[in-house]
């Protein structure tokens, strides 16, 4: 099954909560066998050093300067940035067509207008929306408007609540964070699932000897937080706006962008010299780095008094055992846990104080838990928190109504249907199934063939092959499995179909059978630039056929039943895939074993 999802942020490299949230919900699915990709349009300056990618979409300077003259914001006014560009336009709906998903899902509801006109565009699609909501935008919105002027606001708040409710009303069903999140969006009569932030168990420390030396003089709380305008205004109103009460060998240690905005929030910013001699300031973190400030830190404060959804924050504080503070707003979706040790809350801002000075003085030890609170703890984690994810979507496909006939024909389908046994074994860097076979679109390829339980393993595999070339500079392809180099090709300008017959070593296969297959490319080339279409995708090589002997079958077994020419004769594969390394891991894998191209 293939899922796409759509944000307003990259999820590569996560950093705050959505990022987070994002990517733990890909990697709970591709450990269930889906296949995954996410579609993000963001500000770069917001998300440096980001790779290339055909599904990334970074907002030009140009859309950027029209924001700004018109009071825009690039969340509400994103999906502008797809409609309005007609080269973006077009790799945007090519990407989809490609990729053609079971599943796409609006992380936050920014991205459906675009989407909502491209469904427009292909009437009876077979497609199930999903709108994975992180809070009630709509009731959001005013928060993170204040600076905006009136006639800004409003609009800004009359287009959220147009795109919110325009999602709410055609998507299939609603993904939750929190049980007042449920309650809100329960009168729409969809159907929807309660999946809270969760976190992942706590990275190895990283920079813990420097970091010891450095906090080594004080008594330390820490607060994390990205660039969202509420982390700051929590902590000015709750902590602010002067600092004094701090003693001298007293700090809080601010992680993550929330550090770039204290300094122009009002009221805080007024005393941003005396407010700074009592911080610590120690910017992004790698999750190894977050793992040693956790350590070391008397406690976190989570001062949110804004915002809706959950506060995945208090998960990780709660999970890793700390003393916290928190207002009650923290508190939400995590009821359960307010008569936890450790755990003060507090409202009122004079008595979040007191309690963090309390905290910071008393430099006190672990904390202790009884069985059925350790147990709440490793509730905690994605793994508990998104389990119900992928039953949930796959519900949804099966009882998806059939549809006879689509209005919109698209060149693939029919490949689509003929190739489909091959599908499921397509890992990483492949398009979608076309007539002539399925291309590649990365300069590593890698197949995945699964061995059922109680089924013999894969012995043979024989591939049919051709390549994309220019006159003069052949393409070489090596061909690897674990054990090694098995095979190298050469293909030229319009050369024939090659065939590549790879033996299985034992060392191919892990230990419940699967087999990985990689196909390495010298150089990816475009039909536009060859002259031979206007397809101006970079393509490696076209799997034309594939066929698996497996032991215990003989030759007339392994070849017989013919499929159909053109199809491709595999035996069907319904076990769920554990994809336990992403596409750059493997990569890495596969250059550590062999030599690499030069």
């Amino acid at each position: 099954m293939r899922y796409l999802s759509l944000a307003t942020y990259p999820i590569s490299a996560p950093r705050h909560g959505g990022q987070i949230r994002v990517n733990a919900i890909h990697r709970i699915l591709r450990e269930r066998g889906w296949t995954t990709e996410h579609v993000a349009v963001y500000e770069a300056a917001a998300q440096a050093g980001e790779p290339d990618s055909e599904f990334l979409f970074p907002l030009t300077e140009r859309f950027q300067r029209e924001l700004a003259r018109r009071e825009g914001r690039p969340d509400v006014d994103v999906g502008d940035f797809l409609i309005h560009a007609p080269d973006q336009w077009q790799r945007f709906c090519r990407i989809i067509d490609e990729f053609r998903p079971d599943i796409v899902a609006c992380e936050q509801p920014w991205l459906w207008p675009a989407l909502r006109r491209y469904l427009d565009l292909r009437p009876g699609l077979d497609i199930r929306i999903v709108y994975s909501s992180q809070n009630v935008e709509g009731r959001l919105i005013a928060s993170v408007t204040a600076a905006n002027s009136p006639e800004a606001r409003t609009r800004l708040a009359a287009r959220t609540l147009e795109i919110e409710s325009d999602i709410v009303g055609r998507a299939d069903a609603i993904i939750v964070v929190s049980q007042g999140d449920h309650d809100h969006f329960a009168p729409s009569g969809k159907p929807i699932l309660l999946a809270p932030n969760g976190v992942w168990a706590s990275a190895p420390a990283t920079g813990m000897n420097d970091w010891r030396r450095e906090l080594a003089p004080f008594s330390t709380m820490l607060f994390v937080g990205s660039g969202h305008p509420p982390n700051a205004i929590g902590f000015a109103d709750m902590l602010g706006p002067r600092l004094s009460y701090l003693a001298p060998d007293e700090r809080i240690v601010v992680v993550g962008t929330v550090a770039d905005l204290l300094d122009r929030t009002p009221g805080y910013s007024d005393w941003y010299g005396l407010n700074a001699a009592r911080l610590i300031i120690a910017g992004s973190q790698e999750e190894g780095g977050l793992s040693s400030l956790l350590k070391l830190a008397g406690g976190v404060v989570l001062p949110i008094t804004v915002g809706g959804g959950t506060n995945l924050k208090t998960a990780e504080a709660l999970y890793n055992r700390k003393r916290v503070i928190a207002t009650s707003t923290a508190m939400r979706g995590y009821e359960r846990f307010m008569a936890f040790p450790g755990l003060t809350i507090c409202d009122d801002p004079t008595a979040f104080k007191q309690a963090v000075r309390a905290c910071l003085a008393e430099r006190g030890g672990p904390l202790s838990y009884t069985l059925d609170q350790m147990e709440m703890l490793d509730s905690l984690l994605w793994s508990t928190t998104l389990r119900q994810f992928g039953p949930f979507l796959s519900l949804l496909i099966e009882h998806r109504p059939s549809i006879e006939a689509r209005t919109t024909k698209f060149a693939s389908d029919e490949a689509e249907d003929q190739h489909a046994g091959l599908t499921p074994h397509l890992l990483s860097g492949w398009y979608a199934p076309e007539p002539n076979g399925v291309w590649s679109k990365e300069s590593v390829a890698i197949l995945r063939i699964e061995t059922e339980p109680g089924s013999p393993a894969p012995t043979r595999v024989r591939c049919l092959l051709t390549g994309m070339a220019p006159k003069g500079r052949p393409q070489e392809i090596e061909i690897f499995c674990p054990s090694g180099l098995k095979k190298s090709l050469t293909y030229r300008f319009r050369g024939r179909k090659m065939e590549a017959v790879l033996d299985v070593a034992d060392g191919d296969l892990d230990p419940a059978g699967t087999l990985e297959i990689y196909f390495q490319v010298s150089h990816l080339a475009s039909p536009q630039d060859l002259g031979r279409s206007g397809d101006d995708r970079k393509l490696g090589i076209c799997l034309a056929s594939l066929q698996i002997d497996r032991e215990g079958e003989t030759n007339e077994a392994a070849r017989a039943p013919r499929a159909p020419k053109g199809a491709f004769g595999l035996p069907p594969f319904g076990a769920a895939t554990r994809l336990k390394r992403d596409y750059a891991a493997l990569v890495r894998a596969i250059r550590k074993r062999v030599r690499p191209i030069g």
